[in-house]
């Protein structure tokens, strides 16, 4: 309960200081059904803002116990079981590939 405080406080505080939503990688802080939260991207494992390679592979890292020093993004859980697992995985694996390589 205190991280969730904490993270209202930062983003209502970023929010008063560029007079406008706090926006940033983490997502959109947003007002909705009388609370605050943060709008994250699903499939977004690693926070950068984006569903990417990178996401798929801190996923394989996780699934395999590999230990990272990375933060996981809850947030990007896609199907809010609040554990990165095979259902993250294939999600980020499809949004991967159907982007165009310009992207």
């Amino acid at each position: 309960m205190a991280h969730k405080i904490t993270v209202f406080i930062l983003f209502f505080l970023l929010s008063l200081a560029s007079n406008s939503w706090a926006d940033s990688n983490w997502g959109t802080l947003i007002w909705g059904h009388d609370t605050w939260y943060i709008d994250t991207k699903l499939g977004d494992i690693n926070s950068d803002g984006t569903v990417d390679l990178k996401d798929t592979i801190f996923i394989l890292k996780i699934i395999t116990g590999i230990d990272t020093t990375e933060e996981i993004n809850l947030g990007g859980d896609v199907n809010e079981d609040e554990k990165i697992g095979i259902e993250e995985l294939i999600y980020t694996i499809q949004v991967t590939s159907t982007k165009d390589l310009d992207d």
